[in-house]
């Protein structure tokens, strides 16, 4: 019984706009300066030819020999600042922020009380896949050379879902705006 009165605060704080345009400005900050930020490190000694990017920027996915080629690029100082990466950053917060923005603009979308308010429940999946994304992230910076099949097999699938479920939410929050206007 407490869980749902938990579940009903939360509902109540972020079916809000302001709520919406709040995780917005804090997803926005995390991923337009904490994150360039934090990365920064990872490209202090890497070769020219490495693209400034980190695997889980390639949208909608990365390729085993571009994971390869991106870590024996970066060296091995590189190799440890991106485990830094992971584990002072991006293991935390920056998606877990946009996964509430998400929310909240769903509920916006959707009101609780709709038989469809169920659908706020991709925004967390997005999440699912990134935490699984830089895990996979973490060990290969860690086992390289040695990388895993498992890792260049499901890694970039854990990708392509992150990103599938990161801009899912937006199109169907779209469509339940539009709906509302019928």
């Amino acid at each position: 019984m407490a869980d749902r009165a938990v579940i009903g605060v939360l509902v109540a704080i972020l079916d809000h706009w302001g709520t919406f345009g709040v995780l917005l400005a804090m997803s926005a900050f995390m991923f337009g300066y904490v994150v360039p930020k934090s990365k920064v490190p990872v490209f202090a000694e890497a070769a020219p030819e490495v693209p400034r990017k980190v695997l889980d920027e390639y949208f909608w996915t990365w390729t085993p020999n571009g994971a390869r080629r991106f870590l024996s690029g970066i060296g091995p100082n590189g190799r440890r600042a991106y485990r830094r990466f992971y584990w002072s950053t991006d293991f935390w917060f920056p998606s877990l922020i946009a996964s509430f923005a998400n929310l909240s603009l769903l509920l916006l979308a959707f009101s609780p009380a709709s038989g469809l308010a169920w659908l706020s429940g991709l925004a967390f999946a997005g999440w699912l896949f990134d935490v699984l994304e830089n895990v996979n992230h973490f060990r290969m910076a860690g086992t390289y050379p040695n990388l895993s099949p498992f890792s260049l097999r499901f890694g970039p699938l854990f990708t392509l879902m992150k990103w599938v479920f990161a801009v899912a939410p937006l199109v169907v929050a779209l469509l339940g705006f539009a709906l509302r206007l019928k």
